[in-house]
């Protein structure tokens, strides 16, 4: 089943376990360790030697460290040291009902990290949401990127898919439901979730959540994503860390990345056959990549 396009209903649960059971960090990995990010508190994992070079973990929407990144985590920490934070918004980090509270300052939370850490430089990952604040910081902070990756999203999200942002505040807010999220993200050409899947994933993914918070972080989403969509190509260019995209086959966000591969010259696409947005961080072929990336970069660093 595992080679098959599954529909995001059953990525999700069949995520939500393997995150339950299987994935979970170690218990020496589990410490509330925390910063004071310009007065929101950031939750974050600090794993592996501490002379490794530094990769910065950044998880996804409605994600948190172990639900992203519990099998990554504990495989990169046998030679770096992984840091992976909570978002605000999210897990063990404040959550702020203020949309003022969202867009780029959760870029700089993810360069406070690297001030408290007294880190000069790190190679970023991200997924998803994720993807798009490590290249964001990526652009913004190019002097403290060894690198850059970026998994389920490029520098910018489809137009077809913003259209559901709206959408997603007012369900979010009014039901405590995230079914236009999930709709945007269902494989092309698989069934659409029907109402009593959308509830169960709904079960699943506001267990963990607060939807307020959430629905303030897209509102905070929304004026940053119009005023990049204004920025010349040329800015993007300006991200000169070697990069990594990865994305499932069947992700309807595969444009994004591979758009970002034309954008960016030097950075390497990788396509993984059969997965979709949610089972793509699942595949060997994802912290396979991720992993020869980071070896690669390194070795270049001067």
């Amino acid at each position: 089943m595992a080679h098959r396009r599954l529909s995001v209903f059953l990525a999700v649960a069949r995520f939500a376990v393997v995150a339950a059971t299987l994935c979970q960090l170690p218990a020496s990995a589990a410490e509330n360790l925390s910063f004071d990010s310009d007065g929101v508190k950031i939750r974050y994992v600090d794993r592996g030697p501490r002379d490794g070079e530094p990769v910065v973990l950044v998880h996804g929407f409605a994600c948190n460290v172990e639900f992203q990144w519990g099998p990554v985590v504990p495989k990169l920490a046998r030679e770096y040291r992984v840091i992976a934070l909570d978002c605000r918004g999210h897990g063990k980090s404040d959550k702020p009902h203020d949309a003022d509270a969202y867009g780029l300052k959760m870029v700089d939370d993810v360069k406070r990290l690297l001030d408290h850490l007294q880190l000069e430089r790190a190679h970023i990952v991200g997924y998803s949401m994720g993807a798009g604040i490590a290249a964001r910081f990526a652009a913004m902070y190019p002097d403290r990127t060894l690198s850059l990756v970026m998994g389920g999203a490029g520098v910018m999200p489809d137009a077809a898919f913003t259209r559901c942002l709206p959408d997603l505040v007012a369900s979010l807010e009014k039901k405590g439901s995230m079914a236009p999220l999930i709709m945007a993200l269902n494989p092309p050409g698989a069934p659409p979730p029907t109402d009593f899947q959308l509830k169960s994933v709904d079960m699943v993914m506001m267990g963990m959540n607060d939807p307020q918070a959430l629905a303030a972080m897209v509102r905070g989403f929304e004026p940053m994503l119009a005023a990049d969509a204004q920025r010349p190509a040329s800015y993007w260019k300006g991200i000169e860390a070697p990069a990594l995209g990865i994305v499932g086959g069947a992700d309807p966000l595969r444009q994004s990345v591979e758009s970002t591969g034309e954008l960016l010259p030097d950075m390497r696409v990788v396509v993984v056959p059969g997965r979709d947005h949610v089972t793509t961080v699942m595949a060997p072929e994802f912290i396979k990549s991720i992993d020869e990336f980071l070896e690669a970069a390194s070795a270049a660093t001067p």
